[in-house]
């Protein structure tokens, strides 16, 4: 089991807690989870659904969207019930608050690690996307034990 900050995390929504439930699962002790990390820079306030550190690997910020979520040619869409299509961006959010959270992290003086690996990944736990789609900042992949999509983003 992962070290898990918050200890009692709660979720804005029923997908971060299942995806929260999935990594939690897969991680080693020497891990780290992070839920719901803010972080502001000098254009916005950020947030990470979730911060995974792998000890030894790097660290992967991730977003993820619940409900019914699509990419019409143009951008992302999502459907949320009695709201209706809302365009969205969840690769520049996660994009956006891991360049932010890395900046903080290394900026830091008790930061001793130098410079480790980062990324950012957008999760849809309630998407079946093609094994094959693909967009210029984003790819499809799948974990062998999730049902749910993950995008890696890069």
């Amino acid at each position: 089991m992962p070290h898990i900050l918050p200890a009692e995390p709660r979720f804005a929504a029923g997908a971060e807690r299942s995806v929260f439930t999935r990594l939690a699962e897969q991680m080693l002790d020497d891990d780290l989870l992070i839920c719901g990390q803010r972080v502001t820079d000098h254009t916005k306030d950020h947030e990470a659904d979730f911060v995974v550190a792998i000890a030894g690997a790097g660290i992967v910020c991730i977003e993820v969207k619940g409900g019914e979520v699509w990419h019409d040619g143009a951008g992302w869409l999502q459907d949320r019930p009695g709201q209706g299509a809302k365009r969205i961006d969840p690769v520049a959010q996660a994009r956006d608050a891991c360049y932010a959270l890395r900046e903080y992290v290394e900026a830091d003086p008790r930061w001793r690690s130098g410079r480790v690996r980062w990324d950012h990944m957008v999760v849809l736990p309630n998407v079946k996307l093609a094994g094959d789609y693909a967009l210029p900042d984003c790819r499809a992949g799948r974990s062998s034990t999730a049902p749910s999509s993950t995008t890696s983003c890069r």
